[in-house]
């Protein structure tokens, strides 16, 4: 996995401790690929020819804060390191406005952050 939740759920499902790479101060969204689906769906039968939509959560919440939801989550007993080195110099925030999709598509988020980081839990101990 290559993005952070995944490997937070990933760390807290089997390895010792859950790790932060960087200082855990970058803000993200995270959107269920099943809303993502049914986003890209109604954007591509419904959107108007030649508008661009952005697609995503505008619920914002930082790396740190995302390791402690995930270890609160599915191992409350697990620690969270956070190693403080930052890797990259990728944007500290990225949380995109979708108001045009929501109010053009009346599109909104139907899984929250919390159910959705149950879901994969419980769909990478399947497998």
């Amino acid at each position: 996995m290559h993005f952070a939740i995944g490997n937070f759920i990933r760390d807290a499902l089997t390895r010792e401790k859950i790790t932060v790479e960087g200082d855990g101060t970058p803000i993200r969204s995270y959107m269920d690929q099943r809303d993502l689906c049914r986003w890209l769906l109604t954007l591509l039968c419904q959107g108007r020819a030649g508008q661009a939509y952005n697609v995503g959560s505008e619920q914002a919440i930082s790396i740190a804060d995302l390791a402690y939801l995930v270890r609160d989550t599915l191992a409350p007993n697990k620690p969270v390191l956070i190693s403080h080195e930052q890797h990259n110099h990728l944007r500290s925030r990225y949380v995109p406005s979708t108001l045009k999709a929501r109010l053009e598509m009346k599109l909104n988020l139907q899984i929250s952050l919390l159910e959705s980081i149950m879901t994969t839990a419980n769909l990478s101990n399947m497998i």
